[in-house]
């Protein structure tokens, strides 16, 4: 499946992978893309992965003979359906709030930049598969929930479109520390107990992230200590964050003795 000029996801081994066409802002056609203009308005739109028998109808508003306002692209491949986006766009590009649904039945809806998903986003699969958190650049970064059609489902972190850290959590409520491999995601042997539950919402517990080894080089655990409780999170001071230094973690950036907040479950007492 493909989104225009962005976007070519699938499903693999029930995971989200993302093929990112490079974005480009200039006006002129380049490698990456060209324009492809509505045949009937004749207003342009960007097209970052052309295509001979590709064709396009825009309704909505058109500023300097590209599209630019709320509107509906319609997209064809020799006349026939292959997907829509509705929303919002800027000179020419997906900008704002926008859903793009496949032919297939697979649907993004979230916010966009420069054409690509970036911000809070949520991609579905006809499956009932989806991805449901941070977008930057086209890419899976922050906070982020992964869901099954089974009922399980994964909470946890992304860098660069990879998982990294988090807690799976199986359909009848019972958590796991994430076991990850690229994109593959499935539930460890530890299981988190109640008392575990109860010890990292006490004030001074010394509480660890599960990580996970991407190439069997990279620790993703942060370990902290709990400063603070509060009715459903809890405050932890990073004492080491692990490969996880630099990046940001709910628009914290993550540093020894950055002060975040998070959801207890995602903790355990180490």
């Amino acid at each position: 499946m493909r989104v225009k000029s962005t976007v070519l996801a699938g499903l693999v081994a029930g995971a989200l992978v993302l093929f990112l066409a490079d974005p480009s802002a200039a006006v002129a056609d380049t490698a990456a893309g060209a324009w492809l203009a509505d045949a009937k308005s004749g207003c342009k739109v960007w097209d970052g992965v052309p295509e001979p028998g590709e064709s396009v109808s825009w309704d909505g508003p058109c500023k300097d003979g590209v599209t630019d306002g709320s509107g509906t692209l319609l997209w064809f491949k020799d006349g026939v359906s292959t997907g829509s986006y509705v929303g919002e766009r800027v000179a020419g590009k997906a900008e704002g709030h926008g859903v793009y649904t496949w032919s297939s039945g697979d649907r993004y809806d979230g916010n966009w930049k420069d054409d690509v998903p970036d911000g809070k986003g949520t991609y579905t699969w006809k499956n009932g598969s989806g991805y449901q958190g941070e977008w930057r650049s086209g890419k899976k970064q922050g906070r982020a929930f992964y869901i099954w059609p089974s009922g399980d489902h994964f909470e946890g972190l992304y860098q660069d479109d990879k998982p990294v850290s988090g807690v799976y959590v199986k359909a009848d409520g019972s958590r796991y520390a994430a076991v990850i491999s690229g994109d593959a995601i499935g539930p460890g042997d530890r299981r988190y107990t109640t008392d575990e539950s109860l010890a990292v919402r006490r004030v001074g517990t010394r509480v660890c992230r599960p990580g996970s080894s991407l190439l069997g080089l990279i620790d993703t655990k942060m370990v902290g200590f709990v400063e603070a409780v509060g009715d459903s999170r809890i405050q932890i001071r990073i004492a080491d964050p692990g490969s996880l230094i630099g990046q940001n973690y709910d628009g914290v950036p993550i540093n020894q003795n950055s002060i975040i907040w998070d959801d207890p479950d995602h903790w355990g007492p180490c």
